[in-house]
């Protein structure tokens, strides 16, 4: 079964103690392999992992999968051992071959050199794997990215008492002080039967771990929702693909109405804080006449916040919603149409609508001394990529000044960069204006939307691809509360190859085991579209999985169409060079 798995991306050392309290010299907020992220690391320092009690047998076999990076080794060191009691059965240990490093396994009670890997750089980045199987006729393992390196069967790996067991799992990571080795994305399993009945045998294969859920920390209640008592208001603002294009009856992922989160309503008689439901008040805030049948992101960020107050027993949120989004819109002046333009400028435009239909929706809640603060969720670029970027920075600072000037309440700011994938036929000036919102003179903070689903038209999001910037519009609002540190881990299984999914029979689905229970209990799963022997499905969102049955698959009656693409994952991640896209999906 899963016994643990962890991002390993704190903020601070108080959270990382607060969920590894006998760690020792290892430090939170080292670089990533991967941009925009964070990993724990150390010269010295050593973290045992919670899954067994000392004195405790944890049975025969555990994999143990990690990305590590290793500025320099000046010499030998212990990194994992997987021990009984306070004895080790099997240390693997860090070898220095030149600049490369070899893996290193020994049974330290027999006082044996077990196995050696061939010498990989770990400057940049890899996944480790490391299988023991504790035993008189044991075996021991390793694999990079996904690939097994070495592996020797038949060895004592069983010196300590009481033989075929471990009981605890000490990562030792110890560049020696000369560099830093730096852990993230980890994850460990063993052969026993979990959830479901299902078996983890398996390594699983490079691991994507990321945090979704605040969870509460002892100690630091001051994170919890409503924990001031005040409101706070969500604004989602600019154009068209805030708005967003998901289409009715609501497939997504939330709930319609949703009863914990409240959106300004105009368009259901008198102006008033109603559930926030698709296709009803979700859509066309400024346009005349009754608003279209369509919803955009606001679905799934209002879903994940109720989702939050929900474990925190909370009725209804103090969290209120602003939908102000106009179509085809402009971050500066339009002549002749100042209903389309955000400029501060113009007296009749979109930025001063906006301010009244705040002000007048903060009115209803008794004032501003009763809003906490306010989360501006900007997305603004495709106009002007087909317009001119010249002006871009100055225009968009402009306006995020101007509006956090007219608020009565502190404002956080979320940007979202425009799609890298927009028609560029239409939109020739794309990659400048790109390259303008990264500017670091505009305030807030800039998301990438480059792994969100565009529909047929390659200019709006799709169902999938607004619930995904919703998830994305929810992290940052956690981050922006400050509870990033204390968020649970969800993890994502590629399945680059075969092992994890396959085709069973006529267009059903098969999982292994791994991926099976991943999907049990609710989270997403990874799968590789591989660039052969690929199946695709139009109701499920160009859904495709690579072809064929491997050992350990657990087949569905599900069909493809049974399935909804959530997410495209940058290729950068995949190793294989078989795959050309990877894509999330979870059940309808």
């Amino acid at each position: 079964m899963l016994l643990w798995h962890d991002a390993l991306q704190y903020t601070s050392a108080t959270h990382l103690q607060a969920r590894y309290p006998v760690a020792t010299g290892i430090f939170p907020g080292f670089p990533h392999a991967s941009s925009g992220r964070t990993a724990v690391g150390a010269t010295n320092g050593q973290l045992t992992l919670p899954v067994g009690a000392s004195g405790a047998v944890g049975g025969s076999t555990v994999t143990v999968g990690l990305q590590l990076t290793i500025t320099s080794l000046s010499a030998a060191t212990a990194f994992l051992e997987a021990r009984f009691s306070s004895l080790a059965q099997v240390r693997v240990s860090l070898i220095p071959d030149g600049s490369k490093v070899r893996f290193q396994f020994d049974d330290p009670g027999a006082g044996l050199r077990l196995m050696r890997s061939s010498a990989v750089s770990l400057s940049g980045g890899v996944f480790v794997e490391i299988s023991m199987t504790v035993g008189a006729s044991g075996s021991v393992s390793i694999r990079f990215n996904g690939v097994e390196d070495a592996r020797v069967d038949g060895v004592n790996t069983a010196t300590a008492s009481p033989g075929n067991a471990w009981s605890q799992l000490v990562l030792l990571p110890n560049s020696g002080g000369a560099g830093i080795i730096t852990l993230s994305d980890l994850y460990v399993l063993d052969g026993t039967i979990g959830e479901g009945g299902v078996r983890f045998s398996r390594p699983l294969g490079p691991v994507f771990v990321r945090k979704l859920q605040p969870i509460r920390l002892v100690g630091e209640p001051g994170w919890a929702p409503d924990g001031d008592g005040k409101f706070e208001l969500l604004v989602l603002a600019g154009q068209s693909n805030n708005n967003g294009r998901g289409t009715l009856p609501y497939g997504g992922f939330g709930r319609s109405p949703n009863p914990k989160i409240l959106v300004w309503d105009r368009v259901q008689g008198s102006p008033a804080f109603r559930p926030l439901q698709a296709g009803t008040n979700t859509f066309g805030f400024f346009l005349p006449g009754p608003a279209a049948p369509l919803w955009g992101p606001e679905m799934a960020l209002a879903e994940w916040i109720a989702r939050l107050h929900e474990l925190e027993g909370s009725a209804v949120p103090n969290v209120r919603m602003f939908k102000l989004c106009q179509d085809a819109s402009v971050v500066g002046p339009f002549s002749g149409q100042p209903d389309y333009s955000w400029s501060p400028d113009e007296p009749l435009g979109l930025f001063h609508q906006s301010v009244a239909e705040i002000n007048a929706g903060v009115s209803t809640l008794g004032g501003w001394a009763n809003v906490a603060r306010i989360h501006l969720f900007w997305y603004q670029g495709e106009s002007e990529a087909q317009n001119g970027a010249d002006t871009f920075v100055a225009l968009t600072n402009y306006f995020l000044s101007e509006f956090a000037a007219a608020m009565s309440a502190p404002v956080t700011i979320t940007r979202v960069r425009i799609h890298k994938k927009t028609r560029q036929d239409l939109f020739a000036l794309t990659d400048a204006v790109r390259a303008r919102q990264e500017d670091p003179s505009t305030p807030g903070t800039l998301v990438s939307i480059d792994e969100a689903f565009l529909g047929s038209d390659l200019i709006h999001l799709d169902s999938a691809g607004s619930d995904l910037l919703g998830r994305i519009y929810y992290e940052q609002w956690v981050k922006n509360r400050g509870m990033a540190a204390a968020l649970q881990d969800y993890y994502f299984l590629p399945a680059v190859d075969d092992r994890h999914v396959a085709i069973a029979g006529s267009g059903s689905v098969a999982f292994d085991q791994a991926a099976e229970l991943q999907l049990r209990l609710g989270y997403e799963v990874c799968l590789g579209v591989a660039s052969r022997a690929a199946v695709r499905s139009s109701t499920a969102k160009d859904f495709g999985v690579r072809a064929g049955n491997g050992p350990e698959m657990v087949s569905t009656a599900t069909s493809p169409s049974g399935w909804q693409a959530v997410s495209k994952v940058r290729e950068a991640v995949l190793a294989p060079e078989a795959v050309t896209g990877l894509y999330t999906i979870r059940a309808l």
